[in-house]
């Protein structure tokens, strides 16, 4: 037996949707019998649509069809017949939310639920403002703790050492200049804005010895490089980007590139940083602690984030993803919303499993096509252009969340797939905001 249950948290709109329905994944046929919302006000004594003030908790009731004999003596004797052989319930609450508005309804073969969210205290903090500087906290205590000013990055894949640091400062979000007027009133002058932003500028450069926390990416010298496959990187005296990769497995590390002055002319002049993507890192620390610091990052919750912050700092929705070399994938991606919550669990024998797609979300709308049949479509977008392996895995986490996250029929809008990609969770504890009791 395997049911899935998803609820999708719009905090935006202040709405929670669950649907429920047979996983593709089902060995067995299952036939979902009812979903009853469970009362939780201590008024409510039956279930209704407007209980005040409840939990939101769903009692799933679901029958499992086996073969038997039909016990007819006729000629169809030997025929086999459906029938429903055994009924299990669970129930599946939705964590940290109180509704005041709720209803039921089956729609074909699945379950809708839909709910008004009253409140959300109960929900992680984290969770409810969608950013990751608690995150980055943590990983900067991790890394200062890693040992007498010494600390090491290691490649994700082989675990050769790629850069040393001795300090680590925080490197603020890519669109910090963008925003950057909010933080003056009108009388304090263009000269004193300027004049401060430079000053917060000298602070974050990448100087030798020193490791910049960025939220999807690390920067360092080219000094602190100890590992790569480009030969000596500060002796490039030309200002093109290179990909920095592993000397051990030639996997791609990030990029080394100019460090251009925002207060600069634009000459591409500039000492020279590298660039690191965090999925591709291993920052394990010393000691007992089981766990990579840069365990959680993958590229495609890496790339999605920073589209997410591209919505707001380019105020635009639509995106065109393309490999390097223009001989591979692209994606076409519309982001119907940048960030919801979402809680998953299937229901199978052994109760609640573990999800991968519990957490932050970004939905979206998208269409994969070969680079030749993408003359005349591209449309209003903007351009991403990614490695070979990041389009790979951004593909088929796309494709994984449709055939998971939606039942058969509901998962395409305007001859496009509708799907998901993970955003970057928090650190510690469940990101799952549904519980099976």
């Amino acid at each position: 037996m395997a049911v899935e249950v998803v609820a999708e948290y719009l905090s935006g709109i202040g709405s929670v949707r669950a649907t429920v329905f047979q996983s593709s994944e089902a060995r067995e046929t299952v036939v979902l019998e009812d979903v009853a919302l469970l009362p939780e006000s201590p008024q409510s004594t039956t279930p209704t649509d407007h209980d005040q003030g409840t939990r939101l908790a769903l009692v799933v009731g679901v029958g499992v069809l086996a073969e038997r004999e039909n016990s007819r003596t006729d000629a169809s004797s030997m025929a086999l017949e459906m029938t429903t052989t055994t009924t299990t319930t669970a129930t599946v609450e939705v964590s940290g939310l109180v509704v005041d508005q709720r209803y039921v309804q089956r729609a074909g073969g699945h379950f809708e639920v839909k709910a008004r969210v009253a409140g959300e205290e109960g929900l992680r903090k984290d969770l409810r403002s969608g950013h990751v500087d608690a995150r980055v906290a943590d990983e900067r205590r991790a890394l200062e703790s890693a040992g007498s000013g010494c600390g090491e990055l290691r490649c994700a894949k082989c675990g050769s050492t790629c850069a040393r640091f001795e300090r680590v400062d925080r490197l603020p979000s890519s669109t910090w200049m963008d925003s950057a007027t909010r933080w003056f009133c009108a009388c304090s002058g263009v000269e004193n804005a300027l004049l401060y932003l430079e000053q917060v500028e000298d602070g974050m450069r990448p100087d030798r010895g020193k490791c910049l926390l960025g939220e999807t990416v690390v920067v360092v010298s080219v000094d602190d490089v100890v590992a790569t496959a480009r030969g000596d990187l500060r002796q490039q005296q030309d200002r093109t980007t290179e990909d920095l990769r592993c000397s051990q497995c030639g996997s791609v590390l990030g990029i080394v590139a100019s460090w251009q002055s925002t207060q600069g002319g634009g000459d591409g002049e500039g000492e020279r940083a590298a660039t690191l993507f965090k999925y591709a890192l291993s920052a394990k620390l010393p000691g007992e602690c089981p766990e990579d610091v840069f365990s959680g990052y993958t590229p495609s919750n890496s790339l999605a984030y920073d589209l997410a912050q591209a919505c707001h700092s380019a105020q635009t929705m639509n995106f065109l993803v393309r490999e390097e070399g223009g001989a591979g994938r692209a994606i076409r991606m519309t982001v119907l919303s940048p960030r919801v919550v979402l809680g998953h669990a299937r229901i199978g024998d052994g109760g609640l499993q573990a999800s991968t797609w519990a957490g932050p979300c970004m939905k979206v709308l998208y269409e994969i096509v070969r680079e030749g049949e993408l003359a005349g479509r591209e449309g209003e977008a903007m351009e991403v252009t990614v490695p070979s392996e990041v389009g790979s895995e951004l593909a088929s986490r796309l494709r994984e969340s449709t055939a998971t996250l939606f039942p058969e029929g509901c998962a395409a809008h305007g001859g496009r797939s509708i799907g998901y990609l993970s955003l970057l969770c928090p650190l510690g504890g469940s990101s799952n905001i549904l519980r099976v009791r």
